[in-house]
């Protein structure tokens, strides 16, 4: 199982990221909802 983390602002995006993937999740991440929507099709 895989986390989507959408946020147009990288340094949020990689904050989330980070404590998710210490926390033992596997993560994706997308700038824009148009980029989350390709992400979440796969």
């Amino acid at each position: 199982m895989k986390i989507l983390i959408v946020d147009d602002g990288p340094r949020l995006r990689d904050l989330v990221r980070i404590a998710l993937e210490r926390a033992g999740f596997a993560t994706l991440t997308a700038a824009d909802g148009a980029a989350a929507l390709i992400h979440a099709r796969r």
